[in-house]
């Protein structure tokens, strides 16, 4: 590989990166977002993940 190819690569990793960092803060995000507004309904539980706060949702 050449360098050219190497910075090309390294590039693409910290833009990965930089996307995983962002999903990771919308998702954390969301969780509070979705706890508030149960709080407010008085509903007070407590979720492993967001998938389960949609289960729930949906249910």
């Amino acid at each position: 590989m050449t360098i050219k190819q190497l910075q090309k690569i390294e590039k693409m990793a910290n833009e990965s990166m930089k996307l995983a960092r962002q999903a990771i803060k919308k998702n954390e995000q969301l969780q509070s977002f979705l706890s508030v507004i149960e709080y407010k309904k008085g509903i007070k539980n407590e979720y492993l993940s967001v998938d389960d706060i949609f289960r729930k949702i949906k249910a």
